[in-house]
């Protein structure tokens, strides 16, 4: 990636992770911080910190399983 966005011509960059993606994005920033002019991480967890798995495993969270409620509380149909 590092080398596209170079090759592109890109100096510095927004870098957007989402979902899983969210995983590359954050490696790329930390390995390139001088390239990131902002950093974006949304809808997963990062490895290595602490705290998810309650989040994750918790049935009333919809979003990380779809169990449970969705935004408007109505509850998901299997």
């Amino acid at each position: 990636m590092h080398a596209l966005v170079g090759g592109l011509g890109v100096t510095r960059a927004a870098v957007v992770g989402h979902d899983i993606g969210l995983m590359v994005a954050y490696a790329y920033a930390a390995q390139f911080p001088a390239d990131v002019d902002k950093l974006v991480l949304m809808d997963a967890f990062l490895p290595g910190v602490e705290g998810w798995e309650p989040i994750y495993n918790n049935p009333a969270i919809w979003h990380f399983r779809f169990n449970g409620t969705d935004a408007r509380g109505a509850r998901r149909r299997a």
